[in-house]
């Protein structure tokens, strides 16, 4: 694996961002994963609102891993 490969893996100068608190690339991060979690095509249900009633367990397992993701940032 070269260089540019291993670091499109790991970018260890975005990692040291991260964990150091830059405000704003931690918050594109969030900002991404939570897009993740809501994508209808991946089965997001954040801000599917109406599904609430009708899926609960569903939706627990959907805030579940928004909490998970808000954890580990």
């Amino acid at each position: 694996m070269t260089a540019a490969g291993t670091k499109a893996i790991y970018d260890p100068d975005l990692a040291l961002a991260r964990a150091g608190g830059r405000a704003d690339i931690r918050d594109g991060m969030l900002i991404g994963l939570l897009d993740l979690l809501d994508d209808p095509t991946r089965g997001g249900l954040l801000l599917d609102v109406e599904c609430y009633d009708r899926e609960s367990a569903a939706c627990r397992e959907a805030a579940h891993r928004a909490i998970g993701v808000a954890r580990q940032a």
